[in-house]
Formats: structure tokens, C-alpha cells, sequence
């Protein structure tokens, strides 16, 4: 567990402190704030480090973010936190964990079938305070087209094993809202 990534720490934290004084400057007289940020494939180009571990940060702090301009992602966070007063996080869900993986990490281990599990992926927006443990490291998917150094800032690790609630907003083709 740690940071892997010191070296990206400091601008990190100016672009969390940036974050914060532009939302203290701009809610107003409102009192909830959430992003929905462009975090590729321009971020990390121009300013050498992906936002993903300043996101989960925010999240924590009760200011939902979503990456990839996702408006829907973004509202369904924030009405995930309003609902349950907690951290909420967004993740792709692939229904398909490598029978390998379930033997290995999960198998014995867990009181869960394989038919029980499911992989989250994201690149690091999930907060430290709902992982098992967790490890700040670089971007894998842009680091195979861009240099590793400006791909640095995710944070990875394990969802901590409790009750979930999946939901999510989307809309159809036709611009219609659906949960």
C-alpha cells in the first residue's frame, strides 16, 4: 500500500487545491457541488498526471465526480451520496471474473460463488476510505500509447467486501432518462 508516485504528489494537490477554489468560488448560495470532469484524452498531454486520484479525494469529501464528461455518472453519484449520507463510486461492471482470478483471490477466502462476483473497474475514483488497501500508480490503458510519467495519479485496490447497491442513470438513444 502507499504511493508508488511521489514524484506526482505536487501536482496533485495543486489541482485539488485549484478544484476547491473553483468550486468555493462558483456554487453560490448552493449547498451541493458535484463534477462531472474531462479527465482524456487531452488531461494527462497537458498537464503530466491523470486526475483520477484528486477525483476519489473529492468524492470523499462529499463532492461526487465522474470522469469522461459523464453527466449521467455524475448525477447518479450525487444521488447516491444524498441517499446514503456515504461515499459513493462509480465503476464499469463486467459480469465476467476470470475463473483464475476467482480461484486465487476469491475462492476460499470469501463465502461467494463465482456466480457472486463481478469485476468494477475504474481507473481510481474510488475513495481510499472504501478500499481494502490501496496503491497510487499510473493509468495501464493510456500508458500503452503515452509515457508512463503522465499517466501517473490512479488509485487502485480492492473494493471493501460489505453490501453494495447497484444503480445507475442513463438515457436512451432518444434522450429518454432511465435507471
Amino acid at each position: 500500500a502507499g504511493n508508488h508516485k511521489p514524484e506526482v504528489l505536487p501536482k496533485l494537490a495543486r489541482y485539488e487545491l485549484t478544484l476547491l477554489d473553483w468550486i468555493e468560488a462558483h456554487k453560490g448560495y448552493r449547498k451541493y457541488v458535484a463534477i462531472a470532469g474531462k479527465c482524456w484524452p487531452a488531461f494527462q498531454t497537458q498537464f503530466g498526471f491523470v486526475p483520477c486520484y484528486v477525483n476519489s479525494r473529492l468524492t470523499g469529501m462529499g463532492i461526487p465526480v465522474s470522469c469522461e464528461v459523464d453527466i449521467y455518472g455524475c448525477l447518479s453519484e450525487f444521488i447516491g451520496t444524498c441517499v446514503s449520507a456515504d461515499t459513493v463510486t462509480l465503476l464499469d461492471i463486467n459480469n465476467t471474473v476470470p475463473d483464475d482470478m476467482y480461484e486465487e483471490s476469491i475462492k476460499g477466502k470469501f463465502n461467494y460463488t463465482h456466480n457472486d462476483t463481478f469485476m468494477g473497474f475504474h481507473c481510481g475514483n474510488t475513495n481510499s476510505k472504501k478500499l481494502t488497501s490501496c496503491n497510487m500508480k499510473y493509468q495501464m490503458i493510456m500508458a500503452r500509447t503515452l509515457p508512463e510519467e503522465v499517466t501517473q495519479g490512479t488509485l487502485e485496490g480492492d473494493i471493501l467486501p460489505g453490501d453494495i447497491t447497484f444503480y445507475r442513470l442513463q438515457s436512451t438513444a432518444d434522450s429518454k432518462l432511465r435507471a
